[in-house]
């Protein structure tokens, strides 16, 4: 804890540091850090492929798929795009606002200043999240605290000593900035149940908190937090989950494809995802949505070769018993033909079987269920939103707050039927199948853009501008009329 401190003491003169750097020399740095990742010999690539099987439970398949994915989260032209969204920060001139005032009109001028200093406490699924805040937070000339869960602690140790490595061939002013970046930032693994821990949210001199999760581990930092005198805003990227809406009519021909999607999306992280969709409702005939489940099956049976994982043996047995008790409520049950727990898929019509039959007695939450997908079939696509709107009440999605993915396959003209019929539903991505598990480098984070949330807007005026374009002048010149 000394360390953090010291380290947060010298915060104010790291961050002027990072503003100096201008942003298009960052991410070159960022570029540069890019280029070792791709290599697939680059030394510490293979440390995460041999350890990070054994430290977040995933098969070696997964962690294979999740590091050759590292590049394109650090990729310098979609960094970019992301700072230049207008819905980052104004006029969408991100690149420029970062690095000093600008103008927004005659006379007007803004910059965006870095928040922090940061903590970010990142959650144990995959990697990506804390990596997009350690990014986003450099890039905003922001010092970060990372609180990385265990299971994912070393990858992110490894990302950041990659910027050491990239700075041995770089150009002067590149090195600069990747030393920076080290210098800015700090990685700690620290339990959530130890005394260093909570010292650190209620007494730590933080601006924003930033937590990727939920359930009581959020409980817990939510009650620090408020007893820390910095009293820093805190940013939740809270638990989801996705569902599939299909239009059986519209794409009927495109079956095999869709089933495709779906299947990997079941399948890569073991369904632990915020977007991995649990739910998919099937809008048309009972007989027509157990004809695209047997297709989806084939597809499951192939993507658990490439993603293979087995469960432990109290959730193997807990699977099979919910199983049982779906097939007696008069739902079909479609499992691999050796009957094993690897993968499920049910199909029920109108509502959630699997909500009828989770109890308290045999619960098996949201978040133990492993490459299991609910098809359900459906008369309307407005029968499938509402199924969307009270899917977080349910008891068999308990701790989820809301549903963030909506993957779609239909035809466009009834995507925007669906997607306007979602409005008020709280969903954040309206996304075809093949855009469930990507992101577009316009599209916000669950509703957020991170690099907005890591600044605060500073405003610089001339006296001309004050006098033409102010309210208040304006408002005190009526007074004096009237006064008159």
């Amino acid at each position: 804890m000394h360390a953090i401190t010291a380290f947060l003491e010298s915060a104010e003169k790291i961050q002027k540091d990072l503003k100096r750097i201008p942003t298009a020399t960052k991410l070159a740095s960022i570029g540069a850090v890019q280029q070792l990742w791709k290599d697939e010999t680059y030394e510490r690539r293979t440390t995460l492929l041999n350890l990070l099987p054994k430290t977040t439970g995933y098969s070696y398949q997964t962690i294979d798929f999740e590091v050759n994915d590292l590049p394109a989260y650090l990729d310098p032209h979609s960094l970019s795009e992301k700072l230049n969204n207008p819905a980052s920060f104004p006029y969408g001139k991100g690149n420029d606002i970062l690095d000093g005032f600008i103008p927004v009109r005659e006379g007007d001028y803004m910059t965006a200043h870095p928040r922090g200093p940061l903590l970010v406490i990142g959650s144990g699924n995959t990697l990506v999240p804390v990596l997009l805040s350690f990014v986003y937070a450099f890039l905003t000339n922001n010092v970060c605290v990372i609180r990385s869960s265990e299971a994912n602690y070393i990858g992110m140790r490894e990302i950041l000593r990659s910027f050491q490595d990239a700075a041995i061939n770089a150009p002067p002013f590149v090195q600069k900035a990747l030393k920076l970046a080290q210098q800015s930032t700090v990685i700690i693994n620290v339990a959530h149940t130890s005394t260093e821990y909570k010292t650190l949210l209620e007494e730590g001199p933080f601006h924003l908190v930033h937590f990727w999760g939920g359930g009581e581990a959020l409980s817990f930092v939510r009650q620090c937090i408020m007893k820390n005198p910095a009293q820093p805003r805190l940013l939740v990227n809270g638990p989801l989950t996705g569902v599939v809406i299909i239009d059986s009519e519209s794409v009927s021909d495109t079956y095999e494809r869709i089933a495709s999607e779906i299947a990997f999306n079941m399948a890569i992280f073991e369904q632990k995802l915020c977007s991995s969709p649990t739910e998919c409702y099937f809008i048309g005939s009972e007989k027509k949505c157990m004809h695209f489940a047997q297709t989806l099956a084939n597809h499951a049976m192939h993507n658990d070769r490439l993603y293979p994982h087995t469960l432990e043996t109290d959730l193997a047995i807990k699977t099979q018993l919910v199983r049982t008790l779906i097939k007696r409520e008069g739902a079909t049950v479609i499992t691999p033909e050796s009957g094993g727990a690897e993968w499920t898929i049910v199909v029920s019509k109108g509502s959630s079987v699997i909500d009828r039959v989770v109890t308290q007695k045999l619960k098996l939450s949201i978040y133990e269920r492993t490459k299991f997908l609910e098809m359900i079939a459906v008369d309307t696509m407005e029968e499938a939103v509402d199924l969307i709107r009270t899917l977080p009440a349910r008891k068999c999605h308990k701790g989820i707050e809301k549903v963030g993915t909506v993957g779609y396959a239909m035809d466009f003209e009834n995507a925007q039927k669906c997607a306007h019929l979602l409005s008020g539903c709280g969903v954040y991505r309206i996304v075809p199948v093949t855009g469930i598990f990507g992101r577009g480098s316009f599209e916000p984070a669950d509703g957020v853009c991170i690099p907005r949330e890591y600044t605060y807007l500073a405003y610089f005026t001339s006296a001309e501008a004050t006098e033409k374009f102010a309210f208040w002048t304006q408002v005190r010149g009526r007074w004096k009329l009237n006064k008159k």
